[in-house]
């Protein structure tokens, strides 16, 4: 447990510049974007920025926790994936359990920290760029609503992570490309699905929309869970074939 904590604590302080530079990739994915949108709002439809409903913050919150944490996800176990950085923690005592556990807290615990205060940095910004550019008495989005407008908070934070989830397994599967390869992965399961749904006439979906939503949350956590099973027993693989 000594050993689980030195390298926590090693490995934050690896990533402390990894989580400062995500921090700036989000800040001004969330202040460009929602500024660009409700500008044209503006321009187009002479409405106030203030009551756009083209806020892209407050519409796509979860949309874009899920799109950002996955990629970052897809990039956290590069340093326990390569030859190099297993050679350098084969040599430190620390097990591979340990080392992929301080990186699912990492990708679960801080970045999620990480992205709701780049949320509100770039929300504050939105609000002051509004307030003096047209004079308008905007406020910032409340985290507490932005929650709320979620269909149900706790089924899309367990679907979150499952993505994430699925992200984290490739990651530890293709040690280039990781982002990408799982996308195309992703993206060809999806289209099986849609063809299968088409062929038994809306089946899948039938099963899923009479689905109590405690059973999809139970869904969603189990998968989570095999595929961070899946995932340490890649890297324990990749760091046997090391040994």
């Amino acid at each position: 447990l000594k050993y689980f904590y030195s390298n926590l604590k090693n490995d934050i302080c690896e990533k402390k510049k990894t989580l400062i530079i995500w921090f700036m990739i989000i800040y001004v994915v969330l202040t460009l974007i929602p500024i660009i949108l409700e500008y044209l709002s503006f321009e187009r439809d002479n409405i106030n920025p203030c009551c756009s409903p083209y806020n892209a913050n407050y519409i796509y919150f979860p949309l874009w926790l899920y799109l950002l944490g996955s990629i970052f996800a897809s990039t956290t176990m590069v340093s326990i994936n390569s030859n190099s950085k297993q050679n350098i923690s084969l040599n430190v005592q620390v097990t591979t359990l340990e080392e992929y556990v301080t990186h699912l807290f990492i990708i679960v615990i801080l970045f999620p920290v990480v992205f709701l205060v780049a949320f509100k940095f770039a929300d504050y910004t939105r609000v002051a760029f509004f307030n003096i550019y047209y004079s308008a008495n905007c406020y910032p989005i409340s985290l507490v609503n932005a929650i709320r407008h979620c269909y149900n908070p706790v089924l899309e934070f367990s679907a979150g992570l499952f993505v994430q989830s699925i992200f984290i397994l490739g990651s530890t599967i293709w040690r280039r490309k990781s982002f990408i390869k799982t996308v195309a992965i992703v993206f060809s399961l999806y289209i099986t699905l849609v063809i299968l749904e088409s062929q038994f006439g809306g089946f899948i979906s039938r099963i899923f929309n009479n689905m109590n939503w405690l059973i999809e949350i139970l869904i969603f956590l189990s998968l989570t869970l095999i595929n961070w099973r899946l995932g340490y027993l890649n890297l324990r693989i990749n760091s046997n074939k090391i040994k």
